[in-house]
């Protein structure tokens, strides 16, 4: 049996009296053999036949067929026999057969989707009939899910007379209640219908028994058990028609005085001034004083009485009765008829509340009766503004009595949409002449009805009701609803990018980036299931950096639910050979400038040796991105998203490496540490990040240790070159390691040398991949191989001294860089021996006795560079 499915549901009502209407939606949805797939909303369409008894239900093709689906309708309906017995069911003998067909294979196109509503009538007898479904045609590979649907014509039971509410005392019988005389039913005889207690609310005072035959409802009070209980009874007939009713059972305790409240008018007109005494009655006289408070409800109030309602009615000691004495105020006010409701609680201890508690004197107010409202609609569009026209109100206004017209209106709004002071609402904002309605603002003269709108809160399409009274200038009319309908109309789709989604890959590189758009949304929750799709434009400002099938382009990612995860993002760039060289710069000082003779012939003192990685290959792409829907632009909606722009760099990275034997040639005694770190130009500035806690703006240092603030602002503060060489790596001088976490110092890039040509300790770490367009500096560690970069930087921090202190034993391990200003002896400590090839001299010039000897051989190295991908 196949998985794939073409479900058919009908909903509507079931249950009906004799010669009601019998209404139904029938409604086409799909289920396929994968959990995890979407519905599936284009098949070529169905052939489905409704069957039902032609005998028992009404059916007319002309009037009780509506809403049929029109998309690819390829057939009229047609009601006709169930000669050959579709449905294998002997009771229906007529199908009504509809048939969508779409060779396109795109029907119905959403689903679910409602096919067409049908409404039949039942019989002016009770029973019951079958509807069933079947198919004529199936898209291939489907099959036909749909339940029967049952329909019961009866008459529920009615109950014929109430039961009284018993008030009894502890211990004392209660007499049998006939439920046969408080239900019946037209259709059923007595006998035929069975009883039940549904509800005993408390069956620690009382216990219930039904006698099936006699209909006899016992009720039995528990020993010594006082209380009260509500007790539900239903009548269910043979069709399963249910009514239900409820009583009371109230058990006062048996030594206290029993409370019930009593009124000796019920009614009166307020022009007569009416006056009425309220009384509170016990069973038995009271010990001691006795209170219970009196409470005014309903729609009167303390101003509608010559005097405010006593708080409390009081029955003295040895009594059984108080009262209070109210008399109505004749005002010149036309409040209508109105309710004066009276409530005894919280009785003192000596009393205790009985089953009466509450009573209602009407207040009929003769000088003007109030006029009327009727319901009122209107209709909007999402997102738009609703404008109210003066008929919307005028022709909805009645006045009974003299024909008034429609002097102004009152609005009461819902909390819901109760506007607050910065006009946030929950679902729409209303006001009048541009005003806000409030509390204080919500009376509007019918003149200025016309300014009165409504502004649906966004993407909100649910039905918004306010209510209002009209006033004929006197009274006001009850109130009436106000209910604005409006149509959807579709919303753009939207997404996120990255805050910062400017990529930059070397060529050649095959990128996924997953999640790249996110917060994927079609709009409202009522266009989640719109289908979405990505659109990327890429403009180039020079060649073409990807591959021709390698474009970029945005994929939607969805979990095993069919719920979005993101959407990916692919591209790959294109591999240019590259042949322009890396440029190595570097400045020559003479001699005469340092006092220093050459050692042997073609080598030259260097300060500011300084390589400059641009790279040889670049290009950059813009990609611009929209996401689109399938909602369509009907009544002015959009379907597609502002567009979100981010650029690809395709860049070619430089590739540094060590090349000569540092074993053979790097025999010092020390133990040396050669490194890199990246400057700013060719000055060997290095960007400072800044330190808040010592006073200091972010900038760069000059190797003389000037900081120039990055404002270019022509003041500076003097850090000194202890601070330069500590900046290499704790760049914003905070006591931590920060090789890692910023772009001064290299940790990948690492020559150890020295240790008298040791070819255990003489080592490199390899070649090294840099950034583009960037310069790169050398510096040693003297003496600071078996430290490490951090051990040094550790080292350095805990001295007394300054950091990079000047040498002061021979074996002192010191920071020297290709700059002069930044060493702490104040000479050079790099030479050029040969083309391509430099030395680094480890010891230092300060120390009386054991000066430099200056053969600059104590790290010799020769680097290579090319450009890489």
């Amino acid at each position: 049996m196949s998985d794939n499915l073409q479900i058919i549901t009908a909903e509507g009502t079931t249950t009906v009296a004799p010669s009601e209407t019998l209404p139904l939606t029938i409604t086409y949805t799909t289920e396929t053999d994968d959990p995890a797939e979407p519905v599936d909303p284009t098949l070529v369409g169905i052939g489905l036949r409704l069957h039902f008894d032609s005998t028992f239900l009404g059916f007319d093709l002309a009037e009780d067929l509506s809403d049929v689906f029109e998309f690819a309708l390829t057939t009229d309906p047609q009601v006709l026999p169930d000669t050959e017995d579709f449905d294998g069911d002997a009771s229906t003998d007529s199908f009504l057969l509809v048939t969508w067909a779409d060779i396109a294979g795109n029907w119905p196109g959403v689903v679910p989707q409602d096919l067409y509503n049908i409404e039949f009538t039942a019989p002016d007898t009770v029973g019951t009939t079958t509807l069933n479904f079947t198919a004529s045609s199936l898209a291939a590979g489907f099959e036909l899910s749909a339940e029967p649907v049952t329909f019961t014509v009866n008459n529920s039971p009615v109950v014929d007379e109430e039961i009284e509410d018993i008030d009894t005392t502890i211990n004392s019988p209660i007499d049998d209640i006939n439920l046969f005389d408080v239900f019946g039913d037209a259709d059923d005889a007595e006998a035929d219908l069975t009883f039940a207690v549904s509800e005993n609310t408390n069956p620690e005072l009382l216990t219930t028994t039904i006698d099936p035959v006699t209909g006899l409802l016992s009720l039995e009070l528990a020993p010594d058990a006082s209380g009260t209980a509500t007790v539900t009874v239903e009548a269910t007939d043979t069709l399963g028609g249910v009514a239900t009713e409820s009583f009371s059972v109230v058990v006062p305790p048996s030594d206290i005085p029993v409370v019930n409240l009593s009124i000796d008018a019920v009614e009166g007109l307020e022009s007569d001034a009416p006056t009425f005494t309220l009384t509170a009655t016990t069973d038995i006289p009271v010990t001691g004083d006795q209170t219970v408070e009196l409470a005014l409800e309903g729609e009167a109030e303390d101003g509608d009485f010559v005097d405010p309602i006593p708080a409390v009615i009081t029955i003295l000691d040895g009594e059984t009765t108080g009262e209070v004495t109210v008399t109505i105020v004749d005002d010149v006010d036309a409040e209508g008829n109105e309710d004066a409701t009276f409530t005894i609680a919280n009785p003192s201890d000596g009393l205790a509340l009985g089953a009466i508690t509450t009573l209602t004197f009407d207040i009929d107010d003769d000088e003007n009766s109030a006029p009327f409202l009727n319901p009122i609609a209107v209709a909007g569009f999402e997102d738009e503004e609703v404008i109210f026209a003066v008929d919307d109100f005028t022709n909805a206004f009645l006045d009974p009595d003299d024909e008034d017209d429609l002097v102004s209106i009152t609005i009461v709004i819902p909390e819901e949409i109760s506007p607050i002071l910065d006009g946030d609402l929950s679902n729409g904002e209303l006001l009048n002449d541009d005003e806000f309605i409030t509390e204080e603002n919500n009376i509007i003269l019918t003149a200025d009805l016309d300014d009165l709108t409504f502004t649906p809160a966004p993407d909100s399409v649910d039905d918004v009701v306010f209510s209002v009274t009209g006033s004929d200038g006197v009274l006001d009319s009850p109130f009436a609803d106000v209910v604005i309908s409006l149509i959807e109309v579709n919303d753009p789709p939207s997404f996120t990018l990255p805050e910062d989604p400017d990529l930059v890959f070397t060529p050649g590189s095959e990128v996924t980036i997953e999640s790249f758009a996110t917060e994927i949304s079609a709009g409202p929750a009522s266009e989640v299931g719109q289908t979405l799709a990505f659109d990327v434009a890429v403009e180039d400002d020079e060649d073409i950096i990807f591959t021709e099938d390698g474009l970029p382009a945005i994929e939607i990612i969805t979990d095993e639910t069919g719920a979005i995860i993101g959407g990916d993002l692919t591209f790959t760039l294109a591999d240019p050979t590259v042949t322009d060289p890396v440029d190595v710069v570097f400045t020559a000082l003479s001699p005469t400038d340092t006092g220093i003779l050459p050692l042997i012939d073609g080598t030259t003192l260097i300060e500011g040796l300084v390589f400059d990685a641009t790279p040889a290959v670049e290009g950059v792409a813009t990609a611009t991105v929209t996401l689109s829907d399938d909602g369509g632009t009907e009544f002015e909606g959009i379907d597609i998203s502002p567009e979100q722009s981010f650029t690809i760099t395709s860049i070619n990275n430089v590739l540094i490496s060590v090349e000569n034997d540092i074993a053979s040639t790097s025999d010092a005694l020390f133990d040396n540490l050669v490194g890199l770190y990246e400057v700013v130009d060719e000055d060997g500035g290095i960007e400072f990040a800044g330190n808040e806690a010592l006073g200091l703006p972010s900038g760069i240092i000059s190797p003389d240790g000037v900081l120039t603030p990055d404002d270019e602002t022509l003041d500076v503060i003097p850090l000194g070159a202890s601070a330069y060489a500590q900046a290499i790596f704790d760049n914003d001088l905070d006591g931590e390691f920060d090789a890692d976490s910023n772009g001064v110092f290299i940790p990948d890039f690492e020559i150890r040398a020295g240790s008298n040509g040791d070819p255990l300790l003489n080592t490199t770490s390899g070649d090294v991949v840099v950034d583009g367009d960037a310069f790169y500096a050398p510096f040693v560690l003297a003496n600071s191989g078996a430290l490490g970069f951090e051990g040094f930087f550790a080292q350095e921090l805990s001295e007394a001294s300054v950091f990079n202190n000047p040498a002061e034993i021979i074996e002192d391990q010191v920071a020297y860089f290709t700059f002069v200003d930044a060493n702490p002896d104040g000479v050079e400590h790099i030479a050029q021996l040969s083309s391509g090839a430099f030395g680094f001299e480890d010891l230092p010039s300060n120390i009386i006795g054991f000066e430099s000897d200056n053969d600059f051989n104590d790290v010799v190295f020769d680097l290579g560079f090319a450009v890489t991908a």
